[in-house]
Formats: C-alpha cells, structure tokens, sequence
C-alpha cells in the first residue's frame, strides 16, 4: 500500500485562508480608490447634499466648534448654522445675500453690507461709463443676463 503524504487539516484550512487573503488584497489593489468600495477616512470632507438648488454641507467654524453652512443658488444667499453643544440646538450664526458681490471688482475688507456692495458695483460702473465716454468708445446700456434689475434691500428707511 502506497500511502500518499497527508497534509494535517489545520494546515490545509491555514493554506486556504492565506490564499483568500491574498485574494481580497489583490481585489483591493485592482479596484479604484474612488468607488464606495471603501469607506471615506474620517478626515475628509462630506460630501454637500442638496435639492433644487439649495446645499447644506457640514463645516468647522472655529477650531472647537461646527456647523452646517446651506447655500441658496436660486435666492444667491449663504447661511450659517452652529451647533450649541450645551443646548443640542442649531444657532443661526450669519447671513449673506451675494446678488452685487460678484460684479464687485476690487474689494477686499470684510464688513460691508449687500446694498453696500450693490452701491460700490453702481459706482464702478459709472466710473466705467465715464472713462468709455471719455475716450470716444460706445458705452454699453444694457446689463448682463444674470444682473438684477434692482437690489432688493436698496429701499433706504
């Protein structure tokens, strides 16, 4: 009787399971970081989620405390919550309408406000109508697409 050389059990299940390791480490390897295969880090961002144009996104205020910052593209508008820890409630922490900021051109200090800001891009403008009136060139009437016809905070109390 010829007796083959038997492995012991606990061998041949230790032989399989290192070859399933190294099986899902080649799959890990293959697949692309991108997919949702494998979960985000703790660090990174998460991801914004919103509907019909308004955004909320988790963010860090200051270094001890958080928020949600939600982003209106529709209204043009920018808020912030905080989360009082203390209370377990959210606290509306600043607002921001930016319907003049992006035909501002050169502005670079904190603390103006929306109708602020819509009167310097009125200057500017004028400055510009000036300037092109002076040096013989057409000046263009008519306003872009996307701007406003009037702010809707210049009704002066």
């Amino acid at each position: 009787m010829s007796a083959e050389p038997r492995f012991p059990r606990s061998l041949t299940l230790a032989a399989w399971l290192i070859v399933g390791l190294l099986a899902v480490i080649a799959v890990l390897l293959v697949v692309p970081r991108e997919t949702n295969l494998l979960s985000r880090a703790v660090a990174q961002q998460a991801p914004m989620l919103g509907a019909r144009g308004v955004y909320a996104f988790p963010i860090q205020m200051t270094p001890k405390s958080y928020g949600i910052c939600m982003l209106d593209v529709d209204a043009s508008t920018v808020w912030f919550y905080e989360y009082m820890p203390t209370t377990h409630k959210l606290r509306l922490a600043s607002a921001r309408s930016w319907i003049f900021d992006r035909y501002l051109e050169e502005y670079n200090v904190e603390g103006l406000a929306p109708n602020e800001v819509g009167e310097l891009v009125s200057k500017q403008r004028s400055q510009r109508q000036q300037i092109g009136a002076g040096s013989g060139e057409g000046v263009a009437t008519s306003r872009p697409a996307s701007e406003p016809a009037e702010s809707p905070t210049s009704d002066k109390e």
